[in-house]
């Protein structure tokens, strides 16, 4: 398979090349340099020759190549023959690749009754045909669109450029351009950076003059921000006063990071998030100190930095847990917004709530309509004036009150509900249903307290409901509340909503209750979504707290030392990471290694502890031979502490000039008598050159050493392999490997 696949050509000359771009590194013809997703590869002469049997997709991806925000991909493509049945559509060509539900294609396309054309489609979400899609929609120019000729050859070209997705077919030598087309990136939901690759499914196809490319530079340096070098690395990091974070720690930090030899530039709020700034091309190492504040846009930007293989050291969290949104100039986290919207008065009232508000055309919704449950408008509101009072005797599933038709629930230009409410001391939450009115319905979650508070809901806060009769027409990504077709509003509770409130007797007070121009423009608030995952990091769930008092106590991994680990002070509170697989095992494809570097734990023989420093080396796209490193100190006292300081810059250091074990052990976990064993390890090098290292196998029965291996190879940059055969004693044992 090395010699054939040996054979696959790639083209130096890239026919359709922007200017300033360059062949992107990594990609080589060697069978390790791709990573086949449900396919089978091999090569003839010039070409690679992929097979791909089922109605799901298939892909090959170069192992070493990055995501980019600007990149191209391209090929020549002879689709061979269908693999599929009758039905069904089958396809081959070439894709920017996120991951399997989000990526754009370019290929030769046969539908079921052997119709041929060349489709430009974007996956995004698992939307199929996304660029086209109510809700997602793109604006394009131009069309791909071609009827292909079987057992011809079409060169196929993607790119991202210019905030803009392009593909181009021109024939087999490039010279004859076929269609074009593009679609403008700028607005809405979209796929926007990705890695090349090839796509394919229920085909044969072969593949020949494959090129990615990206640009040779990054983009300009923003005035302001001087980029600095080190002899081991630049270094970046966020550097803001958002609540909870200690400039002093950051300068501290910033100075034992210098100390060791890095360049540190430090990142304002605003910065971290431009375009192409935080970028591997002028960083290679990214730390987040207080990680849990930290502008809500950041955290694509901190993923995509990890996806163009950029390290990550993360320092207290949970991660993006009280995200911050700029609004006129000021960094506000949630609790600052809601202050703004307190602050607010009632601009336009749909019904005045006074004594003789008529509730007669006001309906119960509810689950059990057995419950007792009443709306009534007494003076128990603030300063003795009049409010809407909602009682429930035994809540469960569902229950509220709905409004008759309202001629305009929203003033005219508002985008906000406001209104002054409190709960009785079992009822922390109130959920609001605004149904327009062609019957979509619209619900948010409002936080009480048993004091009365004012309370702003934007349009944003309002979810589409997917069980509302619009549920084919709306609802889709870009879809919101309209306020100009707001027609009844819906108070009470509902377990969907309103989690943390449980069954039994509740009573909610509302009043003043109307709409306003919402202070905030935009779309801010909500939960922090990211285009992907942050293993061991984002979403929250892959982490827990651990309260305290507790102490950082035991060390699994020798590098950084115990010393250090022992001068931390106490904590009030921790996050810790799960653990997933620990690289156990050889040729196992395992996605990560898990390293966990220290527990935490309340006392010494305490049952409750958590690991509250971890690494994770990962091994698969769109991160391979990316490390995220976690500190989860909450606490100012230990940052600023040198022991810490330390264990940080330890942390960089093995980054860019260390090495580690990606997995090693045996092939399986049980042999027959007899049978011969294959063991070995993978490594991973950080070095930026050839290094040496020392590696030791040892096998034991018990204490007792039965056959070991020892090995001092020569460590490229990247990934490289040690493997070995034992031929263990006849009789049968448990041995352990080390």
């Amino acid at each position: 398979m090395r010699r054939l696949l040996l054979a696959l050509s790639l083209s130096l000359g890239c026919l359709h090349a922007q200017e300033n771009w360059q062949s992107m590194p990594g990609i080589q013809q060697t069978p390790a340099s791709w990573r086949a997703h449900g396919v089978s590869l091999a090569a003839e002469g010039e070409q690679l020759v992929i097979a791909h049997g089922s109605n799901a997709n298939g892909f090959a991806l170069p192992r070493a190549a990055r995501f980019r925000r600007e990149l191209s991909v391209e090929a020549v493509v002879t689709m061979r023959k269908r693999l599929l049945g009758k039905s069904g559509w089958n396809f081959a060509g070439v894709t920017l690749f996120q991951d399997g539900a989000n990526f754009w294609m370019l290929g030769l396309v046969e539908g079921p009754e052997a119709k041929h054309s060349i489709d430009f489609i974007e996956c995004h979400a698992g939307t199929w045909q996304a660029q086209s899609a109510a809700g997602k929609a793109l604006k394009g120019e131009g069309s791909a669109s071609y009827g292909w000729q079987a057992g011809t050859a079409y060169h196929l070209r993607l790119a991202f450029h210019g905030g803009k997705v392009h593909a181009t077919v021109s024939d087999a030598s490039g010279k004859k351009q076929l269609p074009h087309a593009t679609y403008d990136l700028a607005k809405g939901p979209a796929v926007r950076a990705g890695m090349p690759g090839l796509i394919i499914r229920g085909s044969e196809a072969a593949f020949a003059n494959l090129q990615a490319q990206s640009p040779t530079q990054a983009a300009n340096t923003p005035p302001g921000v001087k980029i600095m070098d080190g002899k081991l690395g630049r270094v970046v990091f966020f550097d803001e006063p958002l609540k909870g974070t200690d400039l002093q720690a950051n300068r501290l930090l910033a100075g034992v990071l210098e100390s060791s030899g890095f360049g540190v530039t430090r990142l304002s709020a605003g910065q971290i998030t431009q375009p192409g700034l935080l970028s591997t091309s002028h960083f290679h190492i990214l730390v987040v100190p207080n990680c849990a504040s930290l502008p809500v846009a950041a955290g694509d930007a901190v993923l995509q930095f990890a996806r163009e293989g950029g390290h990550l050291i993360f320092i207290g969290g949970p991660f993006l847990d009280n995200p911050t949104w700029q609004v006129g100039g000021e960094w506000l986290d949630s609790a600052g917004l809601a202050k703004l919207k307190q602050a607010l008065t009632t601009a336009h009232h749909p019904f005045g709530i006074t004594p003789d508000l008529d509730l007669s055309g006001w309906r119960r919704n509810c689950k059990n309509p057995e419950t007792k449950a009443s709306l009534r408008v007494p003076k128990e509101g603030p300063g003795g004036t009049t409010c809407i009072r909602l009682d429930f005797a035994q809540f469960e599933g569902w229950d509220g009150f709905l409004s008759r038709d309202l001629p305009r629930l929203f003033g005219e230009g508002h985008d906000l509900l406001t209104f002054v409410g409190k709960g009785d001391a079992r009822t922390s939450q109130l959920a609001i249903e605004i149904q327009e009115k062609d019957g979509s319905r619209w619900i948010a979650t409002a936080e009480l307290t048993t004091d009365w508070q004012r309370l702003g809901l934007a349009i944003q806060d309002f979810h589409y409901w997917p069980d509302s009769p619009t549920k084919k027409t709306r609802g889709q990504a870009t879809d919101h509340l309209i306020p100009s077709q707001a027609a009844r509003i819906n108070l009470g509770l509902a377990s969907t909503h309103t989690p943390a409130v449980g069954g039994g007797a509740h009573t909610i007070w509302v009043a003043d209750l109307g709409s306003a121009k919402n202070p905030v423009d935009g779309e801010v608030g909500g939960s922090p979504q990211l285009s992907g995952t942050i293993p061991t990091i984002f979403p929250r769930y892959k982490v827990h707290p651990l309260a305290g008092p507790v102490k950082a106590r035991r060390t699994l991994l020798l590098q950084p030392p115990l010393d250090s680990l022992r001068k931390l002070p106490p904590q009030r509170q921790v996050t810790c990471g799960i653990p997933r697989t620990l690289g156990t095992g050889f040729d196992r494809d395992h996605k990560w290694r898990f390293v966990p570097l220290a527990v935490a734990s309340q006392t010494a023989d305490s049952p409750t502890s958590g690991i509250c420093e971890w690494l994770v080396l990962n091994q698969d796209i769109p991160l391979d031979g990316v490390a995220i490193a976690a500190f989860g100190y909450n606490d100012p006292e230990t940052w600023r502490s040198p022991a810490f300081l330390n264990r940080v810059s330890a942390t960089a250091k093995l980054l860019r000039q260390g090495a580690m074990l990606e997995e090693a052990g045996t092939e399986h976990f049980a042999y027959w008598p007899g049978e011969k064993v294959r063991l070995g390890v993978r490594l991973r090098s950080f070095a930026q050159t050839a290094s040496k290292g020392d590696v030791k196998i040892v096998v034991r029965d018990g204490a007792r050493t039965v056959w070991q291996a020892q090995s001092s190879p020569s460590l490229p940059p990247g990934r490289s392999e040690l493997e070995f055969v034992w031929e263990p004693p006849p009789k049968p044992a448990v041995y352990t490997f080390e």
